[in-house]
């Protein structure tokens, strides 16, 4: 996790997966290998968001603009900033954020922080 929370990061991920290739140890005993993930519920199945009546999936903030991100239950940050501060399509009053800061990993950093702020309940679970 260290070096993936740098402004640097995508291009130390870049540079160290050019460095196992060049040196033969990419993929290789020994060195890294690809990542087989294991058979797992993926947390769009986890979340069980499928077995919401048809009415309330529909209510998902930006499901009918980002339908990929609706298919796994993931809303676009800047829709939610957006019912938060108008109310609109209708009012966002708690949140539960997770593995995230989006005051320093989202774009607009004021105005994340300003809509954080007006939330009336908001948990944080971190790494860290």
């Amino acid at each position: 996790m260290a070096i993936e929370q740098t402004i640097n990061c995508t291009d130390n991920n870049r540079m160290l997966i050019d460095l196992m290739a060049i040196t033969g140890n990419l993929d290789a005993p020994g060195g890294n290998v690809f990542f087989v993930p294991p058979p797992i519920q993926p947390i769009g199945e986890f979340a069980r968001h499928r077995d919401l009546p048809l009415e309330q999936r529909q209510k998902r903030l930006g499901g009918n603009i980002y339908k990929l991100a609706n298919r796994i239950a993931v809303l676009t940050p800047k829709v939610v900033w957006d019912a938060i501060i108008t109310g609109k399509p209708y009012p966002v009053k708690a949140m539960m954020l997770h593995g995230t800061n989006p005051v320093v990993t989202g774009a607009n950093a004021k105005e994340v922080y300003a809509t954080l702020k007006k939330v009336e309940f908001l948990s944080v679970s971190d790494f860290f």
